[in-house]
């Protein structure tokens, strides 16, 4: 009977040991994040919209069909149209879309950032500058994340949200028309 007892303990400590082991190795890969986010942007009630009214900005994040209740960070860039032309050819309000940027598009990062695992999107944003405003939106629960603003003066306006989550970043430009 002590010889079973002996032999089921070694074998324990073995499938332990080997379990430890299995977990070692994977702490030594590099982080490869899981299937890019996706982010749908809205405004409720939608546009165009009157002038001095609450406006609610908002995007729901998901990844893989499941709400991202955990994004790093979810901000709203804001500017209007007269602004825009006052800035002759800022090139961060072109409506250009940074869409779902994230592993593949940042091997190179990746490699050396592999200690960090949101390390790739700090890498690429560092060199992102804007003079417009910035704004943090809210956790609301079921992956939306959003703003309660209100825009004083009729005309054209653009959001770009900056979505930063799960080792992935987003950012898409959009179209407000505030009226009187």
């Amino acid at each position: 009977m002590q010889k079973r007892s002996i032999i089921l303990l070694l074998l324990s400590v073995m499938l332990i040991l080997a379990g430890c082991q299995d977990n070692q190795n994977a702490q030594d890969e590099p982080y490869v994040p899981g299937a890019p986010i996706e982010v749908h942007f809205g405004t409720d009630p939608e546009t165009p919209h009157p002038a001095g009214q609450p406006l609610i900005l908002y995007v729901e994040v998901t990844q893989e069909g499941e709400a991202v209740e955990d994004a790093d960070e979810v901000l709203f860039e804001i500017w209007s149209e007269a602004s825009e032309d006052d800035n002759h050819g800022d090139d961060h309000s072109n409506g250009v879309a940074e869409h779902g940027v994230g592993h593949q598009d940042q091997q190179e990062a990746d490699q050396e950032q592999q200690d960090s695992p949101a390390g790739h999107e700090h890498q690429m944003m560092k060199d992102y500058q804007t003079e417009h405003d910035m704004l943090e939106a809210e956790h609301a629960g079921g992956g939306i994340y959003q703003l309660e603003i209100s825009f004083d003066e009729p005309g054209t306006y653009y959001v770009m949200y900056h979505v930063t989550a799960r080792g992935y970043h987003d950012m898409v430009t959009h179209e407000l028309e505030i009226i009187e």
